[in-house]
């Protein structure tokens, strides 16, 4: 028989409350927002949560590397890196749950579905449905916090709780909106709300060429870590040399293709017909699918190493998956300008 949601609920609920309680009391007056980030991944017992706050003091000093004062005050990233209390799946009676829903399959078992059905997996759709379960746990876990008195007890106010759906999202707002009383958190939904920032041709031509303009570096490989190792091999993905896709610089220099990269004069018949805005947008695209090209080969790599494959640096092993997402989250997390994952300190 299926043990209850509400059980697990209750779990959560008071290992929640209890890593609130331990905050530092002298940190705990400079508060000003908490928030539960849900770690998701395509096998529900590795699905966590993070408890996160951000203070006052950090996010003045936070407010110089933020597009504004809001993405630091609202934009996880910008939070405190300190460590932070995780409520995971580790639990024995959690366990028990996952199996009572058929939820008890590993990541060898997604891997060889993914495979035999050419990527699709039914083990995604199965995660999502899940993913769906424990978001509206946590968002009942945010509201009881509140209804209890737990938060006001602690920080000698109500503070809002974001509820994010990774590290590195704000994730649907009606989550928070549903995990809070109306309006304790209306100057994050107005951040949220915010009109999209538009980028002019001009911009996304300068962006482009910025994007392209990289130097190779020599390495002093005598002198890293396997950790420094393993952080400069994903950075050399996103800001290096190879980071760079040929077709996408060339398009963005101007520069004419030669015959023997395209094989006939269509290439030359296709760009003839763009605008010049055109032509960036068609270097755009050309770069993601190079970073997509990146991001799945990680993957793989990702799954070699959760199935026993080690890497090696000088003859000691290399520390992967500095995220919790595999080797392509660290690998996307860097690569997002905009919102870009911190390595943590080692």
């Amino acid at each position: 028989m299926p043990i209850a949601d509400k059980t697990i609920q209750k779990l959560l609920y008071t290992k929640a409350t209890a890593a609130i309680r331990n905050i530092d009391a002298t940190i705990a007056a400079d508060v000003y927002a908490l928030a539960m980030e849900i770690i998701s991944s395509a096998v529900p017992r590795e699905f966590h949560v993070n408890i996160a706050y951000n203070t006052l003091t950090h996010f003045e000093s936070a407010k110089t590397r933020a597009d504004d004062e809001y993405e630091a005050k609202w934009r996880i990233l910008y939070w405190q890196c300190d460590d932070k209390p995780v409520l995971d799946c580790n639990d024995p009676k959690i366990e028990e749950w996952l199996q009572s829903l058929g939820y008890d399959y590993n990541n060898h078992e997604v891997y060889e579905d993914f495979q035999k059905h050419s990527g699709y997996s039914k083990y995604h759709d199965l995660s999502e449905k899940f993913g769906k379960k424990y978001t509206k746990i946590i968002i009942s876990i945010c509201r009881q916090l509140h209804t209890d008195g737990v938060i006001e007890q602690k920080f000698g106010r109500v503070l809002p709780i974001l509820i994010c759906d990774s590290i590195l999202s704000c994730g649907p707002l009606e989550w928070t909106q549903q995990g809070n009383p109306v309006g304790q958190a209306a100057e994050f939904e107005r951040w949220m709300l915010r009109p999209p920032k538009t980028e002019t041709p001009e911009e996304l031509h300068e962006r482009l060429k910025e994007a392209m303009d990289i130097n190779w570096e020599q390495k002093n490989w005598d002198e890293m870590s396997p950790v420094e190792f393993y952080k400069d091999f994903i950075d050399e993905l996103v800001f290096g040399y190879t980071s760079t896709s040929v077709s996408a610089k060339r398009l963005v220099e101007r520069n004419e293709f030669p015959p023997q990269m395209t094989g006939s004069g269509e290439w030359h018949r296709l760009l003839s017909g763009l605008t010049e805005e055109q032509i960036d947008l068609l270097a755009l695209k050309l770069l993601e699918e190079r970073q997509g090209a990146i991001h799945d080969v990680l993957a793989q790599l990702t799954y070699r190493v959760d199935s026993g494959m080690e890497i090696m640096f000088n003859g000691k092993p290399v520390p992967t998956q500095l995220s919790g997402m595999g080797l392509h989250g660290d690998y996307i997390g860097r690569l997002d300008e905009n919102d870009r994952w911190e390595w943590p300190e080692t």
